[in-house]
């Protein structure tokens, strides 16, 4: 299995865009089989990784309003030893309160809008799907169904596929539809 990495991520993360996308090199002559073997690697990791989006969606969630919450204690609650000023062994970082707290509030933010950039887009999947279900799409509906059944609610492929009432085949073939549109709406 494939593994993503940070740094793998950081090199195909376009913070202005709000996307992923995989920046093309020239390539050297004679490459063409070791460029499209290693394009065939990252197309899997990528998916790999829209399937981890979808598998992590709720507790991502969780994560953010655990986040926000603390987030929020530190923004506006305060030790009496912040309030004096006083110098506080931190375990080697800042000795400084104010410093202290300005920098784990930096890193909440940060830590909050990576989240944000995994759940957003399945949030935004999720909703216009739902309006397209209004308009009686069977598809749409069934991806819903799929992805509640197995990615939201951690049941087994087995039992989506008995609850949707179809075969192993089929869910098989639902599965990369929904992850691959998954890595659409991340922008992978």
């Amino acid at each position: 299995m494939t593994v993503i990495s940070q740094d793998y991520l950081k090199n195909y993360y376009s913070a202005e865009a709000g996307c992923f996308s995989p920046q093309t090199g020239g390539g050297m002559p004679g490459r063409g089989n070791e460029r499209k073997a290693e394009t065939e690697n990252e197309d899997r990791a990528l998916l790999q990784f829209a399937e981890k989006c979808l598998y992590e969606y709720k507790l991502n969630l969780s994560r953010i309003d655990t986040l926000r919450e603390k987030l929020s204690l530190l923004a506006t609650g305060s030790t009496v030893k912040a309030q004096t000023y006083e110098p506080i062994y931190s375990g080697g970082g800042h000795s400084d309160p104010v410093a202290w707290r300005m920098e784990r509030i930096d890193s909440l933010e940060r830590r909050i809008a990576e989240l944000e950039n995994r759940t957003a887009p399945i949030t935004r999947m999720v909703r216009d799907w739902s309006e397209a279900y209004g308009l009686e799409n069977s598809q749409n509906r069934d991806m819903l169904q799929l992805l509640e059944l197995r990615y939201f609610a951690g049941g087994t492929w087995p039992q989506a596929a008995e609850k949707l009432g179809i075969s192993m085949t089929s869910i098989k073939e639902w599965r990369q539809k929904l992850v691959r549109a998954a890595r659409e709406y991340l922008c992978l």
